[in-house]
């Protein structure tokens, strides 16, 4: 090989090294300085066929196990998103804190947009289309009411900041919805790979005691406050990685019963060792109860919702 030549290919791969692709950027980000965050959920289902059939068909998830009325589905590479868990009892009459939403991260906004026209050739409920400055989100909804974010993100240097410059302003203008579905250059077949959860979005009793209690817990960062209306945190410089809404305080909210139809349980990961032991400290210094196993910790927060940490090799 010519010493030029080999001078090409060396300056290319450092290239390519340095200046990668931004949407690659904005997928990272969701996790990449983050010493905890969202992995997967648990759903409890009072027909589990059908909406593990819905996650199936609609949003392309692989089913890798089932039993009994249980589904574990996820991505084509065998990654877990969710778990289904049949139960028998309905939610209430009135309305409990629980699930809003849990957001699956595209890391192609062409993909997303696949996803998009599979959505609307399926009949899937959708409910909205947002610009958010740091995301392009699509909302819709399961068979059983469960809310489902699709979004991708903008490169982190475009995300809006307020005027301090000291966390994310996110907006909420239209967004042009059509003009996603045109982008979209490939068949959406199923979730593969490229997707995860970025976020969960949580409806609670006392959103100030929702976002203290996950600050005091897993040392969030308060990336967007709005007084009266919604926390949202994150752990390193993400837009977030949990919210938390206090739209529905003039409802008469109340904690779900266990077993209760809905949100069963977040699934966070973390690497560090130090990390998970601290968030045992954390818990103890609350007096919070929680229950230890091998290397999974499970307790409920400040809204009655389970929530599972569990430490995985790096």
């Amino acid at each position: 090989m010519k010493k030029n030549t080999l001078k090409t290919i060396i300056a290319l791969f450092l290239l390519a090294l340095i200046v990668r692709p931004l949407t690659a950027m904005a997928q990272e980000g969701a996790t990449s300085d983050a010493v905890i965050y969202p992995a997967r959920y648990q759903l409890n289902s009072i027909d589990s066929v059908n909406l593990a059939e819905f996650y199936e068909y609609n949003m392309g998830m692989t089913i890798l196990e089932e039993a009994d009325g249980y589904y574990r589905l996820g991505t084509s590479d065998e990654r877990t998103l969710l778990e289904i868990f049949p139960t028998d009892i309905p939610r209430g009459e009135s309305l409990s804190t629980g699930l809003y939403h849990t957001a699956f991260l595209f890391n192609d906004r062409k993909y997303l947009g696949s996803a998009l026209n599979h959505l609307m050739e399926n009949q899937s409920p959708i409910e909205g289309f947002t610009y958010h400055g740091v995301s392009d989100a699509v909302y819709a909804a399961d068979v059983e009411g469960n809310g489902i974010e699709l979004y991708w993100d903008y490169p982190v240097e475009e995300w809006p900041q307020d005027e301090g410059g000291n966390s994310v302003d996110m907006l909420n203008e239209p967004l042009d919805y059509v003009e996603l579905m045109e982008s979209a250059t490939e068949e959406f077949t199923q979730l593969d790979e490229r997707t995860k959860i970025g976020h969960f979005h949580l409806v609670s009793d006392d959103y100030d005691a929702a976002g203290k209690f996950y600050s005091d817990v897993f040392n969030l960062i308060t990336q967007s406050y709005v007084e009266g209306d919604s926390f949202f945190q994150a752990s390193g410089s993400y837009h977030h990685h949990v919210a938390n809404n206090n739209w529905f305080a003039d409802q008469g909210i109340t904690q779900p019963k266990e077993g209760q139809q809905g949100l069963r349980a977040t699934i966070w990961e973390t690497q560090s060792e130090d990390f998970f032991n601290e968030v045992i400290s954390n818990l103890d210094s609350l007096g919070a109860d929680y229950t230890l196993e091998d290397n999974s910790l499970s307790f409920n927060d400040a809204s009655g919702l389970g929530v599972i940490v569990e430490l995985v090799p790096e």
